[in-house]
């Protein structure tokens, strides 16, 4: 039985209603949820987004506020340096973060054009170049602060901040030594000694003092080569290096394999003999 033309027309007009009615039921939750994704890492309560800068360990909840505050803010970790107190904290970070560097550099690159047979001039110091603006070295673009480059260390600054390639500065009543670390200072305490009224250090025997007496640091009767004194007359050797038989203050390098018909004058580094 064929359907005449004022069938079709009423079939296509309720096929008609049915879509706009399942249009007015698209699930767009999918849409709220990206914008309150992106207005929580705003406003710093994304958790995934907390950790960019591991180094300025101090309290979100804390310190949030003020830190949005200034055009230098930078997620941080939720828990606060020991024995550090929140004023002392507080103006510490506020007066880093706002002399840290910007870690941004000019660097001119070749001009290019998007457009065929079209000559672009640049603006760097010939035509045919470009300034943009990039990371310095020694810093690294932060992904989620635009215009933003952190310093890199390689090793995570305890106790501090890391605020220039390689750079730890050190927290309210810590220290940095030779080594880069960042020692806790009296009246919080004295590793290796004791806290005088004055705030100095007494050392315990086998440690010495520094010359501003804010720590004490273990004593070596002999230098300790390729190594560092970590104890008293205790030496650790840098990677690559291991204990002479002989000389416990010496360290020499290590090759795998062995150096055949040479010797190893470095780490995995082979000095031929002649012929």
């Amino acid at each position: 039985m064929s359907i005449g033309m004022d069938s079709k027309t009423i079939i296509g007009l309720a096929l008609l209603a049915i879509t706009i009615v399942s249009c007015q039921h698209v699930d767009v939750s999918h849409l709220i949820n990206s914008t309150q994704h992106l207005q929580d890492i705003e406003r710093g309560e994304d958790w995934r987004y907390q950790n960019i800068y591991p180094q300025l360990n101090m309290s979100m909840h804390d310190h949030g506020d003020q830190q949005k505050n200034q055009s230098t803010w930078i997620p941080m970790t939720t828990t606060r340096p020991l024995n550090v107190s929140k004023p002392s904290l507080d103006k510490f970070i506020n007066k880093t973060l706002s002399s840290m560097p910007s870690g941004v550099c000019v660097k001119e690159v070749p001009t290019a054009s998007l457009t065929n047979n079209i000559h672009a001039h640049g603006n760097g110091s010939d035509p045919s170049l470009s300034r943009i603006q990039t990371c310095c070295d020694g810093y690294q673009r932060n992904k989620h602060i635009f215009r933003k480059c952190l310093p890199i260390c390689s090793k995570e600054c305890v106790n501090g901040i890391c605020t220039a390639p390689e750079t730890c500065t050190c927290y309210p009543d810590y220290v940095r030594t030779e080594a880069g670390e960042c020692k806790v200072t009296c009246p919080i305490g004295c590793e290796n000694g004791v806290c005088n009224p004055d705030g100095t250090c007494d050392c315990n025997p086998g440690y010495f003092s520094e010359p501003n007496r804010k720590f004490c640091s273990p004593k070596c009767d002999k230098k300790c080569l390729n190594g560092k004194c970590t104890g008293p007359n205790q030496c650790t050797c840098n990677k690559g290096y291991v204990k002479d038989a002989t000389d416990s203050y010496r360290c020499v390098p290590t090759c795998n394999p062995t150096c055949e018909n040479g010797i190893c004058s470095g780490p995995n580094m082979c000095l031929c003999y002649a012929g």
